[in-house]
């Protein structure tokens, strides 16, 4: 999703003053997130919490009413309407702001499905549907499959793709006018920063072609560290909060006494611990292990040989820290244990952040870990 976010504001100040400059400036003091990043929180956000996707986007929209470059204005009516309707679109809206679904979900049918349900509040023409399907399928499929497979079902979807031609690309709104385009732009890049380059400098409806090409692109590349810290620095505190929610929720594994034996002893590379009156939950754990698969799990709940057998590492950091582990403060009794091998790492994408506190570690840490696990996002 954060590619998604990242297309939107390094769009954003092209929307209506094109370039096909290829080599511009990434990130400036012109950039800001658009109605784009904020319609895709309120999906994510909606998914996460299974409420309506309609009551979460007339909820967010209305909190953040007037963002660079402004809402359409059939969806601004809509936002404003105590008893919103469905409006017959078919505008690239319903594509720019599904990314999460593509991620959230563990079957492609039930990605097609919550799509199509994202799409409906507004976008209930068969096109509006059709480019929210699209989009979704192809985030799930590049991050099951690989690019290749992705495009090849895309073909379904969208028979014929634009060759990207820097400022060649026309004005158009539509999802039937928009996808091609993107589809072209996502099979002739070979990375994230190249299709956002693409994406923008092809001219046209440039935030939201950045955001349906950045939501696909980091299906297939990964994101860089340095662009994620700098996007979020765009951000609101509510919408960072929601990206980082997503990120930790799509791979953890919760642990309880029905399903400890199958998953034990566990091998972390990181882990977190919080005491007793802690901040969040006390007693919670989470680890991360050297394949990025991510558990939690409340240590009160087990024995002290159980979690043992769990384990054996979160005994050793709760009994002293030995050598392999360095510790991390993550404030309010709160603690983060790194093996040494990837606490120099760590530290240094730390770094990227500037100087942050121990509470932004603490609902950062996990997302850090495993970017660093992905070799496309080194």
């Amino acid at each position: 999703m954060i590619g998604a976010i990242i297309g939107d504001i390094v769009g954003s100040r092209f929307e209506f003053n094109n370039t096909d400059n290829f080599d511009f400036e990434l990130f400036t003091r012109e950039c800001a997130y658009t109605d784009d990043t904020i319609c895709t929180i309120a999906v994510a956000d909606a998914a996460m919490k299974c409420v309506p996707y309609g009551k979460s986007l007339h909820h967010w929209c209305r909190q953040y009413p007037t963002p660079m470059g402004s809402y359409g204005c059939a969806f601004a009516c809509w936002i404003a309407s105590n008893n919103p309707r469905a409006y017959g679109s078919y505008g690239n809206g319903s594509a720019m702001r599904v990314a999460a679904i593509g991620w959230l979900f563990d079957t492609l049918e039930q990605v097609k499905e919550e799509a199509m349900m994202s799409a409906i509040p507004t976008h209930d023409h068969p096109e509006g549907i059709k480019g929210a399907v699209a989009t979704a399928s192809a985030i799930f499929l590049a991050r099951t499959e690989g690019k290749e497979a992705m495009l090849e079902a895309m073909r379904e979807y969208y028979p014929e793709w634009r060759e990207p031609q820097l400022g060649k690309n026309p004005s158009d709104e539509t999802c039937q006018g928009t996808m091609p385009i993107v589809f072209g732009i996502i099979n002739k890049a070979t990375s994230f920063e190249e299709a956002i380059r693409y994406a923008i400098a092809v001219g046209g409806d440039s935030d939201t072609i950045g955001a349906i090409v950045g939501g696909i692109a980091e299906a297939i590349w990964g994101v860089p560290e340095e662009m994620q810290a700098k996007a979020l620095q765009y951000l609101p505190f509510e919408m960072a909060a929601v990206v980082n929610w997503l990120y930790r929720r799509k791979s953890l594994i919760e642990i309880n006494y029905d399903n400890f034996p199958e998953y034990s002893p566990l091998n972390p590379i990181a882990l977190s611990v919080a005491e007793g009156g802690a901040m969040g939950s006390p007693g919670n754990v989470k680890i991360v292990e050297s394949d990025g698969t991510s558990y939690d799990f409340n240590l009160y709940n087990f024995h002290n040989e159980t979690l043992k057998a769990i384990c054996p590492s979160l005994i050793e950091c709760l009994n002293g820290n030995p050598a392999i582990w360095k510790e991390v403060d993550l404030g309010a009794g709160n603690h983060l244990f790194i093996k040494e091998p990837y606490y120099k790492e760590f530290r240094r994408r730390l770094k990227v952040y500037g100087k942050v506190r121990p509470s932004w570690i603490y609902q950062n840490w996990m997302r850090i870990v495993h970017n660093m696990l992905s070799k496309s996002h080194l």
